[in-house]
Order: C-alpha cells, then structure tokens, then sequence
C-alpha cells in the first residue's frame, strides 16, 4: 500500500469558528448580527476570506441548517460542548488529506479584513512552523486566528483526550510561531452587547472623520 504525501503547505484551506451559542447575547445570535452595511458577521467574514483567495471554506457550528444558508459546508463539533477547541478539533480532521494548511477563524471580528487573512496565510505558506498565530501589541495573542497544518488533527485529539480545553495551550504544545500585527484594530471581537455598541460607535466616529 502507498502512502500519499500530504498537499503541500500553500494549499490552505479555511474554516470559520461559528459555534458559539451567544450566552451573552440574551436577544440575538452575535453570528447573525447586522453590520451598517447591511451583511451579517459571518457573511462578511465570508466574504474576506474569498477576497483573500481562500474559497474552500468550512463552517463549524452547531445551528447546521441555519449556517448553512452561507453557500458553504457545514459541520458539527466532533465532540460538543468542549468550546473553541473543539471546532479546531473538528476542522483539522475535516480538511485532513484535502489542504496542507487550515486558516481558523472566529465569527465575531467585525474589522477583519482579507489583509490581515492574507498575511497570515502567507506566513504559514513561506514558514516551517506547524502554527503561525497573530499577535497584535504587547504580545497579545490571537489563538482563534491562526493557521495549523491539516495532519495535525490526530495530535490535537490526543491533546482534547488528555483534558486540554484552551487553544492557546494546544498551539504551545504543537509548536507555533508568532505572526506580529501592529495594529489591533482589525482583531476586535464582539462578544458582548457593550461590544457590539462599541464598535457601532467606532463605526459612527469613522463615517464622521471622513464626511468632516
């Protein structure tokens, strides 16, 4: 029997992290919220990661027919309940063989653009580290907007089983490499009403500076 190589490192595949239940949203799904210019959360991220030249994209979350009116597969955790990690879990194996690469996105960062994704994707692309993750100023770290090679999927099982829970201690353990953004900005995430009103300000202020 044949053992076929992996695909290669700049065959990189996406997946969108959309399996939050928005606790703390007690009126709304913040994945299906509406942005000033009409597209929900998830649709916009979409629609980055296409401009990003990343077109197979995989959404993993619990809601499979609601999620599914985006155009693209979507997929259960394999094991729910476990959080973010469980859908790196999820979407490593599914893309396993199919991409050397899966770009990890979560669904609630407003200002994202298809620079930031294209940057990252590049930086795995040119690199050897089996994770590049974004870390903006003072060291932050981004662990859900990261990179990880598709053959790590067994690993981060064997990680999952023996109790890890945080994506940032699974990506220590594999190894990874930081990819540095200055500017914070693009990295903001809405996990809470009060987010959400302050990026609907920012919004405001920055249609204000460019009529003024």
């Amino acid at each position: 029997m044949t053992t076929r190589d992996p695909p290669p490192r700049s065959r990189i595949a996406a997946a969108v992290l959309a399996g939050g239940r928005s606790r703390r949203f007690p009126d709304m799904d913040k994945r299906f919220i509406v942005l000033p210019d009409g597209r929900t959360l998830l649709r916009r991220t979409r629609d980055e990661l296409a401009a990003a030249g990343l077109d197979e994209v995989l959404i993993v979350g619990e809601d499979t027919e609601r999620l599914a009116d985006f155009g693209a597969p979507v997929k259960a955790d394999l094991h729910p309940g476990l959080g973010p990690v469980g859908g790196v879990e999820t979407a490593l194996h599914y893309f396993r063989g199919r991409a050397g690469g899966v770009l990890l996105l979560p669904a609630d960062l407003p200002a994202l653009t298809r620079r930031e994704i294209a940057r990252l994707a590049a930086a795995f692309a040119e690199g050897e580290a089996p994770v590049v993750v974004a870390e903006t100023e003072g060291k932050r770290w981004q662990p859900l907007c990261a990179v990880a090679e598709a053959e790590l999927a067994d690993a981060v099982s064997g990680y999952i089983a023996r109790g890890v829970r945080r994506v940032r201690e699974l990506w220590e353990a594999l190894g990874m490499e930081a990819v540095s953004f200055p500017d914070p900005e693009p990295f903001f995430n809405v996990n809470t009403p009060e987010d959400w009103a302050e990026w609907l300000r920012r919004c405001q202020g920055s249609e204000s500076h460019v009529s003024s």
